[in-house]
């Protein structure tokens, strides 16, 4: 009887160990250190993989759309966390319902006139169909259309080691606990 128990005891026991294990990431290692964007005034191009030690997140942006204030919080989480390693990066689609300008120094007239934006933009690009950019081909290709873009202003948060570790949709804030925990936690592991 007292068998019994101890087997029934260790079998409780480690199924406890199991399931507490630590929760492995529902993303892939992804090669994102490749990717590169080039700046909205066509003057620079940002590769990830010189973007040593510091946490990204990547935003596709537009400038009529009814998520467009979003770049004045995007730019606060820039002025907050840029001297600790964050870099915040826009890349202005016009996806969906043209809802952004067609020509770059438009785009970023707009974007500095009304938001102060200091962060790097790029040239516009686009998320959708077989011309995207590079960065959502990948994501394509290899986490699938499910995290493609629905929709202005998704956010795509890259580690220090530029694997994606978290996906935000559009109606979260970029000033969210949610986003400003899991970035205080990464800027803290790099």
């Amino acid at each position: 009887m007292n068998i019994f128990y101890i087997l029934i005891f260790l079998i409780l026991a480690s199924s406890i160990f199991i399931f507490a294990k630590k929760k492995k990431s529902k993303f892939p290692t992804i090669p994102f250190s490749e990717i590169s964007f080039t700046s909205i005034d066509e003057k620079t191009n940002l590769q990830l993989k010189n973007l040593t030690n510091k946490v990204v997140l990547i935003v596709n942006t537009a400038s009529k759309c009814g998520f467009t204030g979003q770049y004045r919080k995007l730019q606060k989480l820039w002025q907050q966390y840029k001297d600790k390693g964050l870099v915040v990066i826009g890349l202005p689609t016009g996806d969906f319902f043209n809802q952004e300008y067609k020509d770059n120094s438009k785009i970023q007239e707009f974007c500095q006139r009304n938001y102060g934006v200091d962060f790097f933009i790029s040239k516009k690009i686009t998320s959708k169909g077989k011309n995207r950019d590079a960065f959502f081909s990948l994501i394509t290709k290899t986490l699938g259309k499910r995290y493609l873009p629905k929709w202005n202003f998704n956010k795509y948060l890259l580690n220090a080691e530029k694997q994606i570790v978290a996906y935000y949709g559009s109606r979260v804030s970029p000033t969210d606990k949610k986003i400003t925990e899991k970035i205080d936690s990464l800027l803290k592991k790099k």
